[in-house]
């Protein structure tokens, strides 16, 4: 797939504009001989859960709720996610 795509924009020319390049991959893309692709196997994935998942979750759902906020006034200097008093 790589090597169709490369020739299809080295016959296009070297000094491509980001908007030609996207037009070459998409009509090569409706080129593209589906015989010659491979069908890959289905994938499957499992699950393990950290043993302290709370140290990704807490900071990443935190981030999400300051980012996307929209109308409230949040600011950083007065967030606080934990003590750094460990006493």
């Amino acid at each position: 797939v790589i090597g169709f795509f490369s020739q299809r924009l080295e016959q296009a020319g070297s000094d491509l504009s980001v908007e030609r390049v996207q037009e070459v991959i998409m009509k090569g893309a409706q080129a593209l001989p589906k015989d010659r692709l491979k069908k890959f196997p289905e994938l499957k994935f499992k699950y393990v859960e950290e043993d302290q998942p709370e140290d990704f979750f807490i900071p990443y759902v935190w981030s999400l709720v300051f980012n996307s906020a929209v109308g409230l006034y949040w600011s950083p200097h007065g967030i606080e996610l934990f003590s750094m008093d460990s006493g």
